[in-house]
């Protein structure tokens, strides 16, 4: 049965396509270079963006951005149409070379857009194909580090920055961290003394770092009915002694709760709702200026 395709509100998706095995589509490197080559005429016919990729053995992972006009399913389509055509016919073969539907996963958040983005391109360092992400010519890595290329968009690092200079996640919880001693040097190096990620937390450092980032499979992207979201609300404000979200004084604690929450699954209506906060005032609150 054929899953049921989820809207991203922020037209982003995390696009998965699985190769039959057999077939060893990707041994040949002049194939890569190909679909390389089809990502980039395939952004520009339809003024989408691949903002991240890894080339596997058998499957690819993607971030993708929906242009003005073009839908995700017609993106894909046309990636996966025009490979099998120019495989089949280099090959003169026929048939599928995809072993199922591909699997697109709605991005509605930054935290997730961020995991993703590292876990895809940390992919061929977590198959032990080589250290460093960017030592790998079939990704995006090495567009983000050189600043170039069509695979870089600046507009990516600008977000990782805004939203993360100021953030007041700690380590554990934006990566996934779980305390492997032969780590703590290097936390040391980039964390102050309350844990929390320094500013500047390069992105260069966010990719090359071995921090365990399994967590990305496991994101919740619950949400709640008003009535629930309430007593998750109460819940987290009872948490931090806070009786009051809207006059509270304590700006870093008021940042982490709000964060916290998002994580959780609250929305930002809902929080503004709850609080008596207007929606400027939150994003004040969260991002300060």
């Amino acid at each position: 049965m054929n899953c049921i395709r989820y809207k991203s509100k922020n037209d982003e998706y995390h696009i998965i396509l699985n190769f039959i095995k057999e077939l060893k589509v990707f041994s040949n490197l002049d194939d890569r270079r190909k679909f390389i080559q089809i990502m980039v005429e395939v952004m520009k016919k339809m003024d989408c963006k691949i903002y991240a990729h890894a080339i596997m053995h058998n499957h690819i992972h993607m971030i993708i951005k929906e242009g003005k006009e073009k839908k995700i399913s017609s993106i894909v389509i046309s990636l996966c149409t025009r490979f099998a055509k120019y495989y089949n016919k280099k090959y003169n073969r026929k048939g599928k070379l995809f072993s199922r539907r591909y699997k697109s996963i709605p991005i509605n958040d930054e935290i997730y857009f961020f995991r993703l983005f590292r876990y895809i391109l940390r992919n061929p360092v977590k198959a032990g194909l080589l250290d460093c992400p960017w030592d790998y010519s079939w990704s995006s890595a090495r567009a983000y580090k050189t600043k170039e290329g069509d695979f870089y968009f600046p507009e990516v690092l600008e977000r990782y920055e805004c939203s993360f200079k100021y953030h007041p996640y700690t380590v554990e919880e934006f990566v996934g961290f779980k305390g492997d001693d032969h780590l703590v040097y290097y936390l040391n190096q980039i964390t102050n003394n309350d844990d929390k990620l320094m500013p500047p937390f390069k992105m260069e450092d966010f990719l090359n770092s071995a921090i365990d980032d399994n967590m990305i499979l496991k994101v919740n992207l619950q949400r709640y009915y008003d009535d629930e979201a309430m007593k998750v609300y109460n819940n987290e404000l009872m948490t931090n002694s806070i009786d009051n979200l809207l006059v509270y004084s304590d700006v870093i604690c008021k940042k982490r709760v709000i964060f916290r929450m998002r994580q959780i699954g609250l929305t930002l209506v809902q929080i503004r709702k709850f609080s008596g906060m207007t929606m400027a005032e939150l994003k004040s609150a969260m991002y300060p200026s």
